[in-house]
C-alpha cells in the first residue's frame, strides 16, 4: 500500500466529520495532552493525518485543499513521508500557520482544534488572530482522529519507577513544602502542573512511557496545604512502596478522574496558579467555567 493510499481514507474521514460538525478547518498539531515534544505512539496524531513522524509540525485540513508545516530540519522528510498528492508543504516559522490559514478562510467561517493539544496562549492568541475575520475557534469536546484510529496503539503500562533520595538529592516532601509556601505567600490556593517531567521531579518518580525519556506520564494539581492530587494510569503504581516513597498527602486518581476534580477545584472557588505556555488550554479553561480564579504564571 502506498502512502498516499493509506492516508487518502483518513483524510477523507476528517473531512466528513468536519462537514457533520461545520467546520471550515481543522488544526492538527504535533503535541500530546501534556504539550511535549516527545510522544507516546498513542499520542502521534500528525504522523497519523499526515505520515510525517518528525517531532515538530502543525497540518491544517480545509475541505478542498491541505497544508503541512514544517520546519527547516524537516523540508526532504516531509515530502518523503506525506503524500504531495494531498498536501501542500509550508514553512513553519516563516509561514505561521494561522496567519496562512487566515488568507484561505471567508468571514465567519469555523476551525476546529482540540484545546487538549494546544496551550492556553496559543487558544488565546488564536482566537484573537481569527477574530479579525469574524472566525470562530471551536474547542472540540472529542478528537476526530481518536474517533477514526483504528489501530491506535495501547498507552504504555510501564510501572512507575521510584527515584531514590540519594540520587535526587531532596526528599518528594521537601519539595512539596517549599512549593506550597511559594502559593501562600503569592495568595494562591494550588498549582496545575501538566509537564510530566516537573511532576516527576516532584515525587521523585520516573518512568518508561517514552522511548528515551524517561517519565511517566501524569498530570497533578499541589495545593498551598502541601498536599497533591496525582493523576496518573493507576495500573503503573504496581510498584511497592509508592506511598512511602512520596509520603503523606498525595492522593492518587485515574487518569480519566482529571477533569471531575478540576470542576471540583472551580466550584470551591479556588485560586489556582497556571502556566499559560505549557499548560494545555482545556484545562485551564475547565477550571475558569467552574469558578477558579486563574494566576498565569511559570510552572
Amino acid at each position: 500500500m502506498t502512502t498516499h493510499e493509506l492516508i487518502a481514507p483518513r483524510i477523507a474521514a476528517l473531512r466528513a466529520y468536519m462537514a457533520s460538525h461545520a467546520l471550515d478547518a481543522l488544526i492538527i498539531p504535533h503535541d500530546d495532552e501534556h504539550l511535549g515534544e516527545y510522544l507516546p505512539a498513542e499520542a502521534e496524531r500528525l504522523a497519523w493525518a499526515t505520515g510525517f513522524t518528525g517531532s515538530a509540525g502543525v497540518a491544517i485540513l480545509l475541505a478542498e485543499q491541505a497544508a503541512l508545516f514544517v520546519d527547516g530540519r524537516y523540508t526532504l522528510q516531509a515530502r518523503q513521508q506525506a503524500p504531495g498528492e494531498l498536501f501542500q508543504f509550508l514553512h513553519l516559522i516563516e509561514q505561521p500557520p494561522v496567519e496562512w490559514l487566515l488568507g484561505q478562510l471567508d468571514r465567519r467561517q469555523k476551525v476546529g482544534a482540540d484545546p487538549r493539544l494546544h496551550s492556553l496562549s496559543w487558544f488565546r492568541n488564536t482566537s484573537a488572530t481569527l477574530a479579525q475575520k469574524e472566525i470562530t475557534l471551536v474547542a472540540l469536546e472529542q478528537n476526530p482522529i481518536d474517533l477514526h484510529w483504528q489501530d491506535r496503539p495501547t498507552p504504555s503500562k510501564a510501572e512507575v519507577l521510584l527515584y531514590d533520595e540519594k540520587y535526587c538529592g531532596q526528599s518528594s516532601l521537601s519539595k512539596r513544602e517549599a512549593i506550597a509556601s511559594k502559593l501562600r505567600q503569592q495568595g494562591l490556593d494550588a498549582a496545575l502542573l501538566s509537564q510530566s517531567e516537573s511532576i516527576n521531579w516532584l515525587l521523585n518518580i520516573r518512568g518508561r512511557d517514552i522511548p528515551c525519556f524517561p517519565v511517566a506520564l501524569c498530570f497533578a494539581v499541589i495545593y498551598s496545604n502541601v498536599s497533591v492530587d496525582f493523576f496518573v494510569d493507576t495500573d503503573k503504581l504496581n510498584c511497592n512502596g509508592f506511598n512511602q516513597h512520596v509520603g503523606n498527602d498525595v492522593s492518587v486518581y485515574p487518569l480519566e478522574k482529571l477533569g471531575d476534580v478540576l470542576k471540583r477545584i472551580g466550584e470551591d472557588r479556588l485560586k489556582v496558579l497556571a502556566d499559560a505556555d505549557t499548560t494545555n488550554a482545556w484545562s485551564q479553561l475547565l477550571l475558569q467555567q467552574h469558578g477558579a480564579t486563574l494566576t498565569q504564571g511559570q510552572d
